[in-house]
């Protein structure tokens, strides 16, 4: 009798145990699948979102550049009386142009100007734009220029 009491379903409406443990393990399963299927989700917008944000970050360099490039040119001028040459180029902010005996620099920290967040070399252009004594342009990305001119 004891036996038949083990075996048979529970006359106060409880689940048997057998039947309650299935249960469980496919509410987890359910949840697991809920919880892969939404990092999966947040990962693909994370993926967008980083994506979009690397191109920025990318624009912003080249302007920091382009700006930081432009002040030492500005620097150059203020210690010698007027901006490189198209010839000298920005190699006149690391090296002395032959003759210039008022060169104080170096004007740029490291030994050779940087290339653009693309890898281009910048281009040093003088005159610039519209007046402009000079103009430092990045190639961009996607061949769209990124100038001095349009800081």
């Amino acid at each position: 009798m004891n036996e038949s009491r083990q075996n048979a379903a529970p006359s106060n409406g409880e689940v048997a145990p057998m039947k309650n443990r299935a249960s469980l393990f496919r509410r987890l399963r359910l949840a697991l699948l809920g919880l892969f299927i939404l990092v999966l989700g947040l990962c693909f917008v994370a993926d967008r979102l980083f994506s979009r944000t690397d191109r920025t970050y990318q624009d912003d360099r080249a302007r920091i550049l382009v700006e930081q490039i432009s002040q030492s040119l500005d620097l150059f001028k203020s210690e010698n009386g007027r901006y490189p040459t198209q010839a000298e180029g920005l190699r006149a902010l690391i090296i002395a142009p032959q003759g210039l005996n008022s060169w104080k620099g170096p004007y740029w920290k490291a030994n050779k100007i940087p290339k653009d967040p693309w890898n281009n070399e910048f281009k040093y252009v003088t005159p610039g734009k519209n007046g402009a004594p000079y103009e430092v342009i990045s190639s961009g990305r996607d061949g769209k220029e990124i100038s001095s001119a349009d800081l």
